[in-house]
């Protein structure tokens, strides 16, 4: 199995990490000398990937490397999700990618989007949905579903927004919460970066739902 987080025991839908890379010359063709032939580095990313299993869940983990339109930098991403992907033994996976990084100690900000999905009959947001505000006919809305809340850090800078959002109810009683937590987050370019992220993201996501008793 591949060393990517474990999203399943943490109601993790989707998780996209972004980053600007400073990498020599040198450093991209140590990189693309794991992938062997491929189409011109100028033109297409360096692309890794793999499937693999968590608790009966398949789940895709992908990263690329390509050069930055702006400067001399290079664009890493990298997204882990609930799906399989066909074809995807060509690639390389992300390991070998963090390996080859990891020695040059690349200390970056990764710029981090994570969704939750929790289920209502284990979980209760901090915040009652729906709410109604304004019991009229004529008002334009009936209810408030969903909420956008930040944190504002040194400067009002902000340190982190979550959007918490109650989905449709299904069947009887049956309906979930999803949130979508951003932030920024720094540490070094090497394996188990992912699983840091992930763990700040659900220390995050856990100040505005709780597990019912």
């Amino acid at each position: 199995m591949a060393d990517e987080p474990d999203c399943v025991s943490v109601n993790c839908q989707s998780l996209v990490i972004q980053a600007r890379l400073p990498l020599m010359p040198e450093h991209t063709e140590q990189v693309r000398a794991l992938l062997g032939n491929q189409a011109p580095y100028d033109k297409f990313p360096m692309e890794f990937g793999a499937n693999f299993t968590f608790k009966e869940t398949r789940y895709h983990a992908h990263a690329s490397l390509r050069p930055s339109r702006k400067g001399k930098d290079h664009d890493f991403l990298y997204h882990c999700l609930p799906v399989a992907v066909k074809g995807i033994k060509k690639l390389k996976p992300v390991e070998a990618l963090l390996e080859s990084l990891a020695p040059l100690k690349l200390a970056a900000t990764f710029r981090c989007e994570v969704g939750f999905v929790y289920p209502s009959s284990a979980w209760q947001p901090i915040i009652t949905l729906p709410l109604r505000l304004l019991e009229m006919p004529t008002a334009p809305f009936t209810e408030i579903r969903g909420i956008r809340a930040v944190k504002l850090g040194v400067d009002n800078r902000l340190s982190y927004s979550v959007i918490l959002d109650m989905g449709e109810r299904q069947e009887a009683d049956s309906i979930s919460y999803s949130q979508l937590v951003t932030f920024e987050y720094e540490s070094l370019v090497e394996k188990g970066f992912a699983d840091k992220i992930l763990a700040e993201a659900v220390k995050i996501s856990l100040s505005f739902i709780c597990a019912k008793e």
